[in-house]
C-alpha cells in the first residue's frame, strides 16, 4: 500500500476493490467513510483511488476523486451528488460538512 492509502485507512476509510467500479469511474478502489453523528448517519465520503501511472512519455501521480451523496431531506429519498477534486482529505472532510450544516440537509437514516 501506499502511504496516501495507509492515510485514507488510518483516517477511518475502508477500502473495497471490486471490477464492476471500472464501468463508470475507470479505477477499481474505493475508499469509503461513514460519517454519522447522535442522531443518525449523515452522508458517505467515497474517495475514488487512482494508481499512478506513466503513458506516452507523461507521469501521472496518484490521486483521488471524492464524491457524496446528501438526502435532501431524509423523508422523501431525494438526493445529490457533489464531486470535489481534492486531493488534501482534511479539506474534503470539512467541505461536504459546511455543505452539508449550511444547505441543512437530511439524514440519510435516524438511529434508535
Amino acid at each position: 500500500m501506499t502511504p496516501l492509502q495507509h492515510e485514507l485507512i488510518s483516517r477511518g476509510y475502508k477500502r473495497h476493490i471490486s471490477e464492476r467500479y471500472r464501468t463508470f469511474h475507470m479505477t477499481d478502489t474505493l475508499f469509503q467513510k461513514l460519517i454519522k453523528d447522535d442522531i443518525g448517519k449523515k452522508y458517505y465520503i467515497d474517495l475514488w483511488y487512482f494508481a499512478g501511472w506513466q503513458a506516452f512519455g507523461q507521469s501521472y501521480p496518484e490521486s483521488i476523486q471524492a464524491e457524496v451523496q446528501f438526502s435532501t431531506d431524509g423523508v422523501t429519498k431525494e438526493c445529490m451528488n457533489v464531486t470535489l477534486f481534492v486531493k488534501d482529505t482534511n479539506k474534503i472532510e470539512e467541505v461536504f460538512e459546511n455543505m452539508w450544516v449550511s444547505l441543512r440537509l437530511g439524514y440519510n437514516e435516524i438511529e434508535g
